[in-house]
């Protein structure tokens, strides 16, 4: 193994996202593997490992109190795989520090060059999450987006992705009320009816 190798920590929590990618060793890297259980520590030490490669399936809520206690050390550049369709915990992901987001299966070489990337100090996002958190920025001021304000754009998002008035609420700090009142505007400006209705325009419009 050359000195200059990289220790690589692999982390899976339901299928496992990393089979295929022993191989890695040929890269120059070091790994380690480890299956994540319900009862895992997000206070754990992952300072040995310049890259940590972490199952997208495990729950959102326990990546992000990963990530955000692990952006404290600054030592480990994580990279999120596996991520599921929702774009709104790959924003709040990469807000935490992660360093990668893919979400479906790479060949190994192209993965030994993502995680290289990553430790040189790259960010890496897959082309179909890019593209969508490209989408977002860009249609916010095109039709039928253009009559609502940002507030109302990130709500109809959140909205749209499934996620609950409480959530949304605390994901954007405002308070239920103007959860509600933004919902109320959106169906009036958008001639929307019912929430089902949201997510039909969001895809129609390459936002999810």
């Amino acid at each position: 193994m050359s000195s200059s190798c990289l220790n690589l920590l692999l982390l899976s929590y339901g299928h496992d996202p990393f089979e295929g990618y022993d191989g890695l060793q040929r890269h120059d890297f070091e790994i380690q593997r480890y299956r994540l259980t319900p009862d895992f520590t997000c206070g754990a030490d992952f300072s040995a490992f310049n890259l940590v490669g972490l199952d997208g399936l495990m729950p959102s809520e326990s990546i992000l109190e990963l990530l955000q206690t692990q952006q404290k050390t600054e030592t480990s550049k994580f990279i999120i795989f596996n991520l599921q369709e929702n774009i709104q915990n790959a924003v709040n992901y990469l807000q935490a520090g992660a360093r990668g987001i893919l979400t479906g299966k790479h060949e190994q070489q192209e993965v030994a060059d993502i995680f290289q990337a990553v430790h040189q100090g790259a960010i890496y996002i897959d082309n179909d999450v890019a593209q969508k958190l490209a989408m977002r920025h860009i249609k916010k001021i095109l039709e039928p987006f253009d009559t609502l304000s940002s507030r109302e754009f990130d709500v109809f998002c959140l909205i749209a992705e499934d996620f609950p008035i409480t959530y949304i609420a605390n994901q954007l700090t405002i308070s239920l009320k103007t959860v509600f009142n933004c919902q109320t505007a959106i169906r009036r400006k958008l001639n929307v009816q019912h929430n089902e209705q949201f997510k039909l325009i969001a895809k129609n419009n390459g936002l999810i």
